[in-house]
């Protein structure tokens, strides 16, 4: 917590502070998808859905063309999963496929470098990459939990009943996630523009895991499997940058 506050500290004394030395500062909002994957169990499935996420920046130019960023970024991860049960005559019923299951939240420490291109005096295209640092990261569900659902296929006439438990999540090895985007600046006041933005991201290791159990009534059998995320994704973000330094596009 200390890390996050001082990060956000440091971009409100550059703003207020020493205002000459930024360029600009934006504001982003938008869907993003997040991808988790299974392990242990073909009969399990991740399923992607849409979250959101939203960010804050501050940035300087460098070149007329080159600039550098910093910013906080909040994202929420969350998963769903869907589980396929065979039945004694073949028959595959499929359940679980619209639980939500939250998973932690951050604060990420943003910093980046681009590039950007003037395609007329109202539009402006660029394109950054770098990395963001988790700085603050808490479990959204601890403990397990237990689930029952009723599936069904009415075509054959057939149901049958799945009880899950989801245990407590785990934290992996990774802290700092890469991130590539590209967007549009849209000149539409003095010195206020709309920012469209699309992001991806991935970290080479595990930032969170979960184990699942869940048994059928046809079958007596408890099954397990496990679901991780290196949050892999991509994001579509809305929103506004406004020009400081009257040098700025």
């Amino acid at each position: 917590m200390r890390i996050k506050y001082t990060a956000i500290l440091l971009i409100v004394v550059s703003t207020q502070g020493k205002a000459q030395t930024i360029d600009y500062f934006r504001v982003h909002l938008g869907p993003k998808i997040d991808r988790y994957t299974v392990t242990q169990n073909d009969n399990v499935r991740a399923k992607l859905h849409m979250d959101a996420g939203a960010g804050v920046y501050v940035g300087k130019l460098i070149t007329e063309q080159f600039y550098g960023e910093i910013g906080l970024v909040k994202n929420d991860y969350s998963a769903k999963f869907e589980i396929d049960v065979i039945q004694p005559n073949g028959t595959v019923l499929t359940g679980f496929g619209n639980q939500l299951y939250p998973t932690f939240t951050t604060t990420q420490l943003s910093l980046a470098a681009g590039y950007r291109y003037p395609l007329s005096k109202k539009v402006t295209l660029y394109g950054q990459g770098g990395f963001n640092v988790i700085v603050n990261k808490k479990l959204s569900r601890e403990g397990s939990q237990t689930f029952t659902e009723e599936v069904r296929n009415d075509q054959f006439g057939i149901k049958d009943e799945i009880e899950v438990i989801t245990y407590s999540n785990g934290f992996g090895p990774g802290g700092f996630v890469f991130r590539g985007d590209v967007g549009a600046f849209i000149h539409v006041g003095k010195d206020l523009f709309i920012d469209l933005s699309l992001s991806a991201r991935s970290s080479s290791l595990v930032l969170n895991e979960f184990d699942i159990e869940y048994i059928a009534e046809s079958d007596s059998q408890k099954r397990g499997a496990r679901l991780s995320t290196k949050g892999t994704g991509f994001g579509l973000y809305l929103g506004i940058k406004y020009r400081i330094s009257k040098e700025s596009s």
